[in-house]
């Protein structure tokens, strides 16, 4: 069998494990919710992440117990439930690394994305559920697998739509091929994006070497949510700031010299 096949089975299990669980991280008793409770969520959950401190863990655990009674139809914006949700979502993640006892990758706990979750509003929500089901509207994980909302689940009608392809850069999963996470305002969400993916690109997400780019297999990953290779390149030559190495990177993609090096598992540096 050939290695990217077993490698697309082997991710595929990865991501259908845990889907039977129905228990969340912030099961419990529920406190009353504070103003901008994302972005908060997200500062408590990367103080917990670096500091491995009883109380800055106690901090994450009493902003999760918030999420329980947090009324979700009070977000009305669009930028209000992007943002909402990119900071919940990461602060699962993180969350979910220390509650799992993770110590080098999240692949060490088979239906990661499945099992990390909150309960918001008295409904729980999966890693797998926020990013593929609201943030993706309703997408399947990998080609072959089912979209996290059935038809009917009244999830659905959470879902963003359309489709918003900066937010790959903007969630991060506890990886070190992920971009790393920041708190996100409905404010200014349109150009913190903008900021976030330029960032990412020019931290490695994209580099030319012997004529040939190197991009995040997150352009692979997701290709069709940028839609197609074409449009893979359109997005990248978008967001390059003009000092980059432009031209080279101009000719590989017209060339299609493009390569997508392994995605990297393993936990990022704290």
């Amino acid at each position: 069998m050939p290695a990217l096949k077993r490698e697309t089975i082997s991710l595929a299990r990865f991501l259908l494990a845990g889907a039977g669980d129905r228990s969340s991280l912030n099961d419990g008793p529920a406190r009353t919710p504070r103003a901008a409770l994302g972005e908060r969520l997200l500062v408590t959950a990367v103080a917990a992440w670096r500091r491995h401190e009883n109380a800055a863990r106690a901090a994450l655990e009493e902003t999760a117990a918030e999420l329980i009674a947090y009324d979700l139809a009070a977000l009305t914006a669009r930028a209000e439930r992007l943002a909402f949700w990119l900071n919940v979502y990461n602060a699962l993640a993180l969350h979910a690394t220390l509650r799992f006892g993770i110590r080098d990758s999240i692949r060490e706990a088979p239906g990661f994305f499945n099992r990390a979750a909150y309960r918001i509003s008295g409904v729980r929500f999966s890693l797998n559920e926020i990013e593929h089901g609201i943030l993706r509207g309703n997408r399947a994980p990998l080609p072959g697998l089912p979209p996290p909302f059935s038809p009917g689940d009244s999830r659905d009608a959470l879902a963003v739509r359309p489709l918003d392809p900066r937010i790959h850069f903007a969630l991060h999963c506890a990886t070190r091929s992920c971009p790393l996470p920041r708190p996100y305002k409905a404010e200014t969400l349109d150009a913190d994006l903008d900021a976030t993916v330029t960032a990412f690109l020019l931290g490695g997400g994209v580099e030319v070497s012997g004529g040939n780019v190197y991009l995040s297999a997150l352009f692979d990953l997701y290709r069709d949510d940028f839609g197609g290779e074409e449009g893979v390149a359109a997005f990248v030559l978008r967001y390059l700031p003009p000092d980059a190495e432009r031209h080279a990177i101009m000719a590989a993609l017209r060339a299609r010299k493009i390569t997508y090096p392994p995605y990297d598992w393993t936990l990022p540096s704290r």
